[in-house]
């Protein structure tokens, strides 16, 4: 009888020992980051580096587990920025190596491709995540619950081994475990090497201090989880639960899966804030001066227009009205601080513009201020930190003190998501400086409403578990409370609204977890004091002077 020979494509053998430099991408964002990594399973260490170690961290489990992470800052009152070591993990990530390349064993083999003028191997690795464990939570879902993620790897095969070229997620980052996006990594340069240089993973020649508190925020994009993909479901499966569960109770908002659909709430915490004032109230600023108005009532019913008493109006909006820039994303960094800032100034600088409406819309670099305005104290966990976190209050403060109220452009520095060196010579708009903030009393629906006749403010707010998946309508929910010491984030302020339907006031809010969630990036809470999130608290208002 005849032979039948059957070729098997034996599947490339798992990377376990090698270099490679590249870039990661998350496109939607606009944002990418240079990165190299030095990886040793056998010998249990690695190097991940950004940017030519302004940023980086280094494992080296050979005797006694040791891990050093280090960040680049230009440190207060400093004229260069410089390096500063921490002896444990800072980046949200665990004590354990991350393994960057997948293992391609169930991947399918597509037909080969062109990347980069490259003709390269092409697999594909399709999963759905039903959003439920086993046994299913639910033996309906009928919530929308499942979701299909793509993987695509590219590589140019080597002998057992596939050199890497290019891996496309479509779906929840399997790198470094983050949310449901699209991510690119290009391997620009590759080696298999397994003669590391020991001084690549020995400890940095700094002065590494050991944080003894908890700090929350990443320092870059990446490299901020390491939990394993089985918990995936689960907490996809908890997030759809408490959004099924709410669509069915009456409710004045709504809710809806989006890309954090994956993210447990700790993490988003973690991730997508960053607020660091709670504590700012009797703190004393160089710079802040006393928030001038008329008599008002504090309800934010009237206020005092000369001699007469005038009705603060039932509708008042910035996006109307002119001078509010396009909803951005801060990505996984804890810089809600520096959007909320950039937010409220250069809306400000618009709207003192509007006579202009052939001038093009004044951007302020969010990236400048987690690079240049840093505070030295790691004491207590506050302060100014990058992608740690920070505050308005104090950016402003600073903005003035260290750059005599001059302000930098966005497209000459744009955002990258983790703190890099200060390059000191983009504050150079001078048309209009900020001379001074000030804060309105807290509580005082009055005198924020004042604030915002003149312009966006910046403010503090509390993050509920299900504002993480806010679709539309009035934000009133029970657990948004109005404690200073739950305030987690900082957000632009642009107009109040009146619901003639529910009979409620509301604010309305520009957040920075981009466009696409909320209302195109927005959200509007209510004034109720009870379940207004805080808002009224901790308020920051630039002051300015138009030169030009």
């Amino acid at each position: 009888m005849p032979y039948i020979f059957i070729c098997l494509l034996a599947t490339p053998i798992t990377e376990s020992q090698y270099w490679f430099k590249g870039t990661f991408s998350l496109p939607y964002a606009n944002i990418s980051q240079d990165i190299q990594i030095w990886f040793d399973k056998l010998g249990q260490r690695e190097k991940i580096s950004y940017f030519d170690d302004t940023v980086y961290s280094i494992w080296d489990f050979t005797s006694t587990k040791q891990y050093y992470s280090v960040l680049t800052y230009l440190p207060e009152g400093g004229d260069q920025s410089i390096p500063h070591c921490f002896q444990n993990p800072i980046m949200g990530v665990r004590n354990n190596l991350l393994e960057i390349f997948p293992d391609l064993t169930n991947w399918d083999i597509m037909p080969e491709t062109k990347i980069m003028n490259k003709l390269v191997k092409h697999y594909r690795l399709n999963t759905v995540d039903e959003g439920r464990d086993t046994p299913p939570i639910l033996k309906v879902d009928n919530f929308g619950s499942t979701r299909a993620d793509q993987q695509d790897y590219f590589c140019i095969e080597n002998g057992n081994y596939c050199d890497p070229v290019r891996w496309e997620i479509h779906g929840f980052n399997t790198i470094f475990g983050s949310h449901f996006d699209y991510y690119v990594l290009d391997i620009n340069e590759f080696q298999r090497k397994n003669d590391f240089d020991a001084q690549i993973f020995q400890k940095p020649d700094l002065d590494c201090q050991k944080v003894e508190y908890n700090i929350k925020y990443m320092t870059n994009l990446w490299t901020f989880s390491l939990q394993s993909l089985q918990h995936k479901s689960s907490v996809r499966a908890q997030n759809m639960n408490l959004i099924q569960s709410h669509k069915s109770n009456v409710s004045n908002f709504t809710l809806k899966p989006n890309r954090f659909t994956d993210t447990s709430f700790v993490d988003f915490l973690n991730m997508f804030t960053g607020y660091n004032g709670q504590d700012l109230k009797d703190t004393q600023f160089e710079h802040r001066v006393p928030f001038i108005t008329p008599q008002l009532d504090d309800s934010g019913v009237w206020f005092m227009n000369g001699s007469i008493k005038q009705l603060f109006p039932k509708n008042f909006d910035w996006r109307i009205k002119g001078g509010i820039t396009p909803v951005r994303d801060q990505a996984n960094c804890g810089s809600c601080w520096t959007f909320a800032t950039a937010a409220a100034i250069e809306s400000r600088i618009n709207i003192l513009y509007k006579d202009n409406k052939y001038k093009p819309l004044f951007q302020m670099s969010e990236q400048a201020i987690v690079d240049c305005i840093w505070t030295n104290d790691f004491s207590h966990g506050l302060g100014l930190h990058a992608c740690l976190g920070g505050h308005a209050q104090g950016t402003m403060d600073r903005i003035i003190k260290d750059f005599k109220g001059k302000l930098p452009k966005l497209s000459e520095y744009p955002y990258i998501g983790q703190g890099m060196k200060c390059d000191k010579s983009v504050w150079n708009f001078e048309d209009v400086t900020l001379t001074s903030f000030s804060s309105t009393k807290q509580n005082s629906i009055g005198e924020l409403k004042y604030a915002l006749l003149s312009g966006p403010v910046a403010v503090s707010i509390q993050v509920t578990n299900k504002m993480t998946f806010y679709s539309g309508g009035i934000f009133d929910d029970i657990e948004c409370t109005n404690d200073p010491k739950k305030l987690v984030h900082q957000v632009a302020l642009v107009g109040w609204g009146y619901d003639d339907e529910l009979q409620q006031q509301y604010w309305i809010i520009k957040n920075s977890w981009s466009n696409a969630w909320g209302v195109d990036g927005y959200i509007f809470i209510s004034s109720n004091k009870n379940v207004d999130c805080g808002i009224t608290l901790a308020t920051a208002i630039p002051n300015l002077q138009r030169y030009k």
